[in-house]
């Protein structure tokens, strides 16, 4: 009977430990999902706060931005070469002077301007402090003059009208062609051609601004004459380049008189024929 009595004391005695180890476990578990469940919480509410502080923090500089004259545009400077009258430029951009600058659209800009026959390309710059913008054009070379009946229409090498002058143009060379009248060159999409590639070429080998006139005689075929003196006979389109290139190196020699006058004959590529 003792040792019953013993026994089962020692029994309860382990069970009473295990029910407090246990306990004492379940009480762990219960604080660390509590812990977490502040941690949770703490983050919650720093994320709130983060957010709420940038979005008034946004709204804030929205409002300096767009409610306030601060990046109004105070002035627009536009860089051209010499052909455009700064004021016309001006005139298309009247309307952006004084805008918010994050309101005025770059490609907006650039297609208004785009409608002036001499712009080739735009490129504008935004500065911030103080608001303004910087707006370069880069220019169409007008490389000859077609008469009409109104007087002279300055061209482009794609045989794109620039402008009407009532005077005679001095410094580019007049173009007289077979179409029957300038509409129709305008149409015909290979004389065009014919005619950009020569333009194109004299003026990379530097002999454009010594033509004084230039006759496009069949759709392939160009004459040229030369500083008043020279008249050129190209003959086809067939080898242009050498044919032009052959030309200067032949003008340009020291055994040529620099005021000879004649005819040269370069219509057999490799060959080029002066006669006085």
């Amino acid at each position: 009977d003792v040792i019953d009595k013993t026994g089962s004391e020692k029994l309860m005695r382990t069970q009473s430990v295990r029910r407090s180890r246990s306990n004492g476990s379940q009480d762990q578990r219960i604080r660390m999902r509590h812990m977490q469940r502040q941690k949770i919480h703490r983050r919650n509410m720093l994320i709130a706060r983060s957010v709420l502080t940038v979005t008034a923090a946004a709204a804030l500089l929205l409002a300096v931005i767009f409610l306030t004259p601060l990046f109004n545009v105070r002035s627009v400077t536009v860089l051209v070469n010499d052909r455009i009258p700064t004021e016309q430029i001006y005139e298309y951009l009247a309307d952006i002077n004084g805008e918010n600058l994050f309101k005025v659209n770059t490609s907006y800009v650039k297609e208004k301007l785009s409608r002036i026959s001499y712009v080739e390309d735009t490129l504008v710059e935004k500065k911030y402090f103080p608001a303004a913008v910087t707006i370069t054009i880069t220019e169409k070379k007008p490389y000859a003059y077609v008469m009409s009946e109104s007087g002279y229409e300055i061209i482009d090498e794609n045989c794109v009208v620039l402008e009407s002058v009532a005077d005679e143009p001095q410094d580019i060379p007049e173009l007289t062609y077979y179409h029957e009248s300038f509409d129709a060159l305008a149409a015909d999409e290979e004389a065009c051609a014919q005619l950009y590639s020569f333009f194109e070429i004299c003026g990379r080998i530097d002999i454009m601004s010594h033509i004084t006139s230039v006759e496009l005689k069949e759709f392939n075929e160009i004459d040229f004459v030369y500083d008043d003196r020279i008249d050129v006979i190209c003959g086809s389109s067939v080898d242009m380049e050498q044919k032009l290139r052959l030309f200067k190196a032949t003008v340009n020699n020291s055994n040529m008189a620099n005021n000879i006058h004649g005819t040269m004959d370069l219509s057999t590529t490799g060959k080029a024929t002066l006669q006085p």
